[in-house]
Formats: structure tokens, C-alpha cells, sequence
């Protein structure tokens, strides 16, 4: 099953994507680990000579729901970033 459509293997071709990008339910659903993943490998595929049509789309969905998680404070598995809005509070 290939999800960008490319003349060439893609890192993109995976099976634990969500069919569509706008489908915030799906990639809200995703599991933490595979959301890392998945944007390591578009995040791959951007950089390379010939990324995929869809990449950038893809990556653009992926980066969105890492914020969503972020500004919600979701748990996340990765170790986080520390110095939040609580180390930078105005006087």
C-alpha cells in the first residue's frame, strides 16, 4: 500500500500512517512512539533529492499534532524540554 504517490520506493510508503492528513482523529490517535517515527522518516524524506509530492504535507499534519500535544500537555514518551513558560514567567 503506498500513501504518496512517487516513482520511487519512499520512506513514506507506510502502513501506520493515516490514510489522509486532515484526519486530525487519526493522527491524534496515534500512539506516541509512532508518531516520533513517522516524523523522523517524512522529516527523512524532505531532505532527500527527490522527496515525495506529499511530504511536505505530511510533515505539516505531523508537526501540528506534535503542538496540539504539546499545548495540551500530553505525557509524552520522549524526554521533554524542561525550560517551559514556568522558567520564563513575566514580572
Amino acid at each position: 500500500m503506498t500513501l504518496f504517490r512517487s516513482r520511487h520506493a519512499s520512506a513514506l510508503s507506510l502502513l501506520d500512517l493515516p490514510a489522509d492528513p486532515l484526519d486530525v482523529q487519526a493522527l491524534a490517535a496515534l500512539p506516541q512512539g509512532t508518531l516520533e517515527g513517522l516524523t523522523d522518516r517524512v522529516y527523512r524524506q524532505l531532505d532527500s533529492e527527490q522527496p515525495s509530492a506529499y511530504a511536505l504535507e505530511w510533515y505539516s499534519a505531523l508537526t501540528h499534532e506534535w503542538a496540539r500535544r504539546m499545548r495540551s500537555g500530553a505525557r509524552l514518551e520522549a524526554p521533554a524540554h524542561h525550560g517551559g513558560a514556568g522558567d520564563h514567567e513575566e514580572p
